[in-house]
């Protein structure tokens, strides 16, 4: 059995989601693993390592050990989830982590993600060989038990990241108006995770703004809470056609029919009506989705029942795991013929001024882009997630 090294620079959603999927797939003897902080890595899981897993790597010192990973005879195995390459010009990434991130792709064995747009956009850039498919695991035993329940009040969720305010500034927060003026009391919004400027609406609809959370914290929270319907806008673009389904798998879990926008990657996995809605790329069809989601309770019973059935078919432990194993034959059978490393070259002292070099590159590009306020607010968001993440 192989021993895998799943290594990360720091804590996040990805990592928590990486780390679960990857555990249950340990407990069925499919491999050992470790999770680990690359500035955490020791010699001695090094050498134990078959594998070395990178999640999201961009830093120097995930570049160093993928090169001493590769001269041991170790398998070198990078995963994005997003097209960091190509982000869009609002959100910023420091150019040595833009030049780390291509030097850590030209090193690896194999690409792995979720998007297999990403993949073969990656794959023509860099000449990977070898690519490994990759989505969520669902446990059967997670998902919510569904019960329809009546109530006065629908509930509304837009559960998300701070950046997502640009989607809810652009096509919810115009419609508005006419969901007070046609509601009033009988609806109820919830953000969760980000922090949009809703008082002006407070007298007409109930308005909740709750802070992000830990992924097992929100799970708990979100099927407390007994939302009725969840909302995902997105922009289509190449960047956005990298992305994963992960909202539908996590309002699916918790029992929340969804609204989508009617863009990869929810045409994927969603059909209009049948297992959630789709909304067109304007704010009217998204007001018109919203009045008809809310409308017909019976149409979004139906959808959230026929969502958690194709979750509970498509998404096992056993067929995402076999899938991997058949990319990634290492993952199982470990390597031969590997070397024993004595010590690990790491100039971690570099990477010490390279997080100051971030801060410092982070501030300058917010002041610049949003002066100080914007600065401080993305501040205060970005202290948020960090404590939310330790």
């Amino acid at each position: 059995m192989s021993n895998i090294a799943f290594l990360y620079e720091r804590d996040m959603p990805t990592v928590s989601i990486t780390r679960e999927c990857m555990n249950y797939l340990a407990t069925l003897g499919v491999f050992d693993d470790t999770f680990c902080r690359v500035q955490d890595f020791s010699i001695n899981e090094f050498n134990k390592a078959d594998v070395l897993f990178f999640i999201r790597p961009n830093d120097m010192i995930s570049v160093e050990l993928a090169m001493q990973a590769q001269k041991t005879g170790r398998l070198v195995v990078v995963m994005y989830d997003d097209d960091l390459l190509n982000l869009p010009k609002n959100i910023p990434f420091a150019p040595w982590r833009k030049k780390n991130m291509i030097k850590i792709l030209e090193i690896a064995d194999v690409l792995v993600s979720s998007s297999q747009y990403l993949l073969n956009s990656y794959q023509s850039m860099f000449n990977i060989k070898r690519l490994g498919k990759v989505d969520t695991i669902v446990n059967e035993r997670d998902i919510f038990d569904f019960t329809p329940r009546k109530k006065e009040q629908v509930k509304i969720v837009y559960a998300a990241g701070p950046k997502h305010v640009e989607l809810f500034n652009r096509f919810i927060l115009p419609i508005l108006p006419r969901l007070c003026q046609r509601y009033r009391k009988k609806l109820s919004l919830t953000c969760v995770g980000l922090y949009p400027n809703l008082e002006a609406f407070k007298d007409d609809i109930d308005i909740e703004i709750v802070e992000s959370m830990p992924l097992a914290e929100y799970r708990k929270y979100m099927k407390d809470q007994q939302f009725d319907l969840g909302l995902a806008p997105l922009v289509t673009n190449n960047f956005t056609k990298c992305k994963y389904f992960n909202k539908y798998l996590e309002y699916t879990l918790v029992g929340i029919p969804g609204i989508y926008s009617e863009t990869e990657p929810y045409t994927y996995v969603i059909n209009n009506k049948v297992n959630g809605f789709l909304a067109k790329d304007t704010t009217d069809d998204w007001f018109t989705t919203i009045c008809e989601a809310i409308d017909d309770e019976t149409l979004r019973k139906k959808c959230i029942q026929n969502a958690i059935n194709h979750v509970k078919h498509n998404f096992t432990a056993e067929e995402i795991g076999n899938n991997l194993v058949h990319d990634i034959p290492e993952l199982k059978e470990g390597v031969k013929n590997k070397k024993t490393q004595k010590k690990l070259y790491s100039k971690r002292y570099l990477y010490i001024v390279s997080r100051i070099a971030d801060y410092v590159y982070l501030s300058y590009f917010y002041i610049k882009h949003s002066g100080i306020r914007g600065f401080t607010e993305n501040a205060m968001i970005h202290i948020k997630e960090r404590r939310n993440f330790k």
